[in-house]
């Protein structure tokens, strides 16, 4: 399995300019597995995960309760990345 980071442009409501968010592409055999695309809005912080990922082979069973867990806590994983 490869993870890859993805970029997604957004326009949130009531105001004319877009923004940039992050999320991961899960890769299987050059098929995607999973998309998860507005992780954060930081793009550092998305890469070091990916990297935490790949670098401990976390499963697709977990990888969503992973991301959900960056969400909620990505001050704390700032601090750990």
């Amino acid at each position: 399995m490869k993870y890859l980071i993805c970029e997604t442009e957004i326009r949130p409501e009531d105001t004319p300019e877009s923004a940039k968010t992050y999320g991961i592409l899960l890769l299987s055999e050059g098929k995607e597995i999973l998309r998860v695309p507005d992780v954060s809005p930081n793009k550092k912080n998305v890469e070091n995960l990916i990297d935490l990922l790949s670098q401990n082979g976390a499963s697709v069973v977990h990888i969503e309760e992973i991301i959900t867990d960056f969400i909620g806590n990505e001050n704390f994983f700032e601090k750990i990345l």
